[in-house]
């Protein structure tokens, strides 16, 4: 009699943001998995917080790690975003859910170089060994032994600039581990939750290059780029899977042992969590979250979650979004910045020239109807601040003229052309032209002020100009330079001309909220709707915003040239010069023949 084939079900989740009501309604479907078969495996690839009000006692109650648990989780692993409240917040967050007492998912991940003897890696060691944390673990259903293990992508670490923790090479380690689980564990199924993505671009697509590199695993749970696969990826045996973002939906797979012992995908499903009815245990437990968030958190800042703070127009899309967030910000700190011990440096009282949102920082989209604090939060939600109160705070720096173009040139080659989606940059304050016939990186012609009364003046290159961001853009802006190799850069300055040390020096604030004078990006955005009332019409932002000036013309493509294009054409010249020389050497060298 033939041996019935082995079976495994998953259901997974990624890139949750905080988003915990939807696991509420998650783990109706979780149950319905569950009634068909108890032993189902539950797993989550990262970036489990920042993204709603929830995150704002990430360290102190850990409501993301202990929901996931109460839902059911077997594991999950870091994501960029954990680290966004330091080493201090990610430490108290594992401290507060061991100290719960409540069942908590397995954190596995493997690729940390722990022997680093400074502060922030031992502050992370210390928690990280008491919530229990390893770098992988086996677990049995049904029989069926699946080793887990967790990892953290290169592009995670480009994205999480206050991570101050060293990794080892992802391919490398998760190949050790593989190989170190083969020999130990003996197991049947090997699964890797991965915070770090795929790409359409293969060069970039991360777990596709694992699953390659590492043909042993049999499943990639795959977070960080907030992919929605309606298929699984497949690289020989390897399968990978994603869900999206924000727990709007929930993946579901069951997978059947072939008789070479590999795997194959049997049933896979992408489930919407929208209109599932919550569970009611999860639902009473984000209750008191939710009490946890009004006294701890928003009272700081005069605000209640369900405040109707003003009235949006319309829909909003995420690039209209971004506009949004960047004009409230310069509303807002216009009317109630105060003076600080570094006003000279910082610009206070000046006019701010500038304004900009990168597209990775602006989360979710407003729609019509009333817009609340909750709404406002929602839509830029991360991080924390020096005062160690959740939120990035604003910043106030000054670039010049030539790093405004650089900044547009980021946007339109980086961000758009190259495909580096997280520096695609909206903007508040200015507007610029491009030739798309001009090489990569030497796009933009001409970029503009927008000056209050509504008329456009010309950057002038050498001339500062003061600029308002958060300071997760401030820090990310600055890797520009590492990423473009050294063509592009943007170099925070203060008002004198002098290079911003510490972005922190540099914080906007204000006297308006009762609990922190830091003027938080969200305070920010909820401070202009009020002011605002209604946002109007952002229709037709982006062809504002950026105007196309087509030319073919050889001086308007050859007209104050980038770093990059003066190297391109030197190149070029050079060539040139080397053909022309050989040419002529040949030339010289027959007619040598011809008299000899």
């Amino acid at each position: 009699m033939a041996q019935e084939s082995k079976t495994v079900d998953v259901m997974f989740t990624h890139d949750v943001h905080s988003f915990l009501d939807r696991i509420a309604q998650a783990k109706t479907l979780i149950n319905r998995q569950k009634a068909l078969n108890p032993e189902t495996l539950l797993l989550d690839a990262g970036d489990f917080s920042q993204g709603t009000l929830y995150q704002t006692v990430y360290a102190s109650k850990a409501a993301e790690l202990r929901i996931l648990g109460l839902a059911g989780f077997d594991a999950t692993t870091m994501g960029n975003h954990e680290f966004d409240c330091m080493d201090t917040g990610v430490a108290g967050m594992l401290d507060a859910a061991r100290l719960s007492g409540e069942r908590l998912p397995e954190f596995l991940l493997c690729n940390v170089d722990w022997s680093k003897d400074d502060d922030y890696t031992k502050t992370v060691k210390r928690a990280y060994d008491a919530y229990g944390a390893k770098d992988y673990t086996v677990f049995e259903k049904n029989g069926v032994r699946i080793a887990v293990f967790g990892l953290f992508g290169e592009n995670s670490l480009f994205c999480a600039p206050t991570c101050k923790l060293t990794f080892f090479n992802q391919y490398e380690q998760a190949a050790k581990v593989v190989a170190q689980i083969k020999q130990k564990e003996k197991p049947d199924m090997i699964v890797c939750i991965s915070h770090s993505g795929t790409d359409k671009k293969i060069k970039k697509s991360e777990d596709e290059q694992l699953a390659k590199k590492v043909p042993d695993i049999d499943l990639i749970i795959s977070g960080h780029t907030h992919t929605i696969l309606e298929k699984p990826i497949q690289h020989g045996n390897t399968y990978i899977v994603s869900c999206g973002e924000f727990a709007q939906n929930i993946g579901s797979l069951s997978m059947k042992q072939n008789k070479n012992g590999r795997w194959e995908m049997a049933r896979y499903e992408i489930i919407p969590t929208e209109g599932v009815e919550p569970d009611s245990v999860i639902a009473a437990k984000l209750e008191s979250f939710k009490k946890d968030i009004d006294e701890e958190y928003l009272s700081k800042f005069g605000f209640e979650t369900n405040e109707v703070l003003g009235k949006a127009y319309t829909n909003y899309s995420h690039p209209e979004m971004g506009h949004i967030i960047s004009d409230m910000y310069r509303k807002a700190v216009a009317e109630y910045e105060i003076t600080n011990p570094n006003a000279e440096k910082t610009g206070f009282g000046k006019h701010i020239d500038l304004a900009v949102v990168p597209t990775g920082v602006a989360r979710e989209d407003l729609v019509k109807g009333n817009v609340t604090t909750k709404d406002v939060f929602n839509s830029f939600s991360l991080g924390i601040g020096p005062d160690e109160i959740a939120g990035y705070p604003l910043v106030s720096v000054y670039l010049s003229g030539r790093e405004f173009k650089n900044a547009c040139e980021i946007d339109l080659s980086m961000g758009s052309t190259l495909g580096f989606s997280l520096l695609n940059l909206y903007f508040s304050g200015i507007t610029y032209e491009y030739n798309p016939h001009r090489l990569v990186l030497d796009k933009v012609t001409k970029v503009y002020l927008i000056k209050d009364d509504g008329t456009k003046e010309e950057v002038q290159d050498d001339k500062l100009y003061r600029v308002v961001s958060d300071i997760y853009t401030g820090r990310m802006l600055g890797s520009v330079n590492d990423l473009s190799y050294g063509l592009l850069s943007l170099i925070p300055k203060n008002a004198d001309g002098t290079i911003v040390e510490n972005l922190e020096d540099n914080i906007i604030r204000t006297s308006i909220f009762p609990g922190t004078t830091e003027f938080k990006a969200w305070a920010a955005i909820a401070t202009g709707v009020k002011m605002t009332g209604d946002i109007g019409d952002y229709s037709g932002i982006l062809e504002a915003a950026y105007k196309e000036v087509p030319s073919r013309n050889i001086f308007k493509i050859l007209k104050k040239p980038s770093k990059f294009a003066k190297i391109v054409y030197c190149l070029i010249f050079g060539l040139i010069v080397v053909i022309a020389g050989i040419v002529l050497l040949c030339i010289k060298r027959k007619k040598r023949n011809k008299k000899a």
